[in-house]
């Protein structure tokens, strides 16, 4: 029977992510207690925000304030990380 064959493995991540300025902003609003989206070009707004429209690819630069309240149109939740 032969030998398995075996390397070691570190797992790591060496590198600093940023955010960029749409992201950025949203969690400088979130510790300000502000809640910011993005306008679409349909007049949507996204929150939380993102860079590109997902339906339409259109980058969004238009970031709004939200109203104190809103409706949740989809969300998920992972019993097990």
């Amino acid at each position: 029977m032969s030998e398995a064959l075996t390397a070691p493995l570190t797992v790591e991540f060496p590198f600093t992510r940023s955010l960029g300025p749409i992201q950025s902003a949203f969690l400088t609003g979130l510790r300000e207690r502000t809640v910011l989206g993005v306008r679409t070009g349909d007049g949507r707004v996204l929150v939380p925000p993102t860079e590109y429209d997902p339906v339409t690819a259109e980058e969004l630069h238009e970031l709004v304030e939200t109203a104190p309240t809103g409706t949740v149109t989809t969300w998920a939740w992972n019993p097990a990380p």
